[in-house]
């Protein structure tokens, strides 16, 4: 019950900060939303979400928007989705710029949190700004206290007392970091190559082809010795 009190206390509370901070909050984008019960694929709508700039560097903003009211028709779907351990799921356009193009992300959480933590969940997304492309899309349902771990039955539906999903948006927007200058890495590695290539033609040379400009004046100076050397025992036999 303590649990439960928290979890009203919490939602109350977001509701208070968002009607205050955010005023008419209308969005530059808008991502329905839909939601399903089942294993198969089968969504239905359930509301969407507003993302907006706000700042000087643009930062990104959402708030969810119900379009569909929280009836007791839906608690009781979600009660037996929980009761029969099935995950309740949820997804939004993965194209921000085209929303009806198909492509979805796609979020799941346990049903039974969900309906215990009585509709108080946080969403997560990632998204491309510049690209206007949703990445990724996470659902936590929100809970506090002491709460029950045992098994949901068809019940646990009627203790929720919410009239609406009491959901906090919060946008990562990721930034493209700069690109590697690879042509000049490539240029670089080139001139680099051309270099050994030049340097293995030189090695290649013979000895005498490389330091004949050294080997030429020694050449001349041991004949020229030998000559006098050879000349020198001459002129005393004479």
């Amino acid at each position: 019950m303590r649990s439960r009190v928290e979890a009203r206390l919490f939602a109350l509370l977001l509701v208070a900060f968002e009607l205050c901070s955010c005023g008419a909050f209308e969005g530059d984008w808008k991502l329905p939303v839909e939601d399903s019960f089942s294993d198969e694929n089968q969504f239905s709508p359930r509301g969407h979400i507003a993302l907006a700039r706000v700042g000087g560097e643009g930062t990104v903003t959402g708030r969810f928007f119900s379009d569909v009211p929280l009836s007791k028709d839906f608690k009781r779907k979600l009660g037996a989705a929980a009761a029969a351990g099935r995950a309740y799921r949820i997804r939004t356009m993965a194209d921000i710029a085209h929303p009806n193009n198909g492509q979805f992300v796609t979020s799941f959480t346990d049903s039974c949190r969900l309906l215990r933590s009585d509709m108080t969940e946080v969403l997560l997304l990632t998204i491309d700004s510049a690209k206007q492309r949703v990445l990724s899309l996470t659902v936590q349902p929100v809970l506090f206290g002491a709460h029950d771990t045992s098994p949901c039955t068809d019940a646990d539906a009627d203790f929720s007392t919410s009239t609406s999903f009491n959901t906090t948006v919060i946008v990562k927007d990721v930034e493209d970091g700069p690109s590697p200058d690879t042509q000049s890495y490539i240029q670089k590695m080139d001139k680099e190559r051309t270099a050994r290539q030049h340097g293995a033609q030189a090695d290649n040379r013979s000895f005498i082809a490389k330091y004949w400009m050294y080997i030429i004046p020694v050449v001349l100076f041991v004949v020229m010795s030998g000559a006098m050397n050879n000349e020198a025992p001459a002129a005393a036999g004479n």
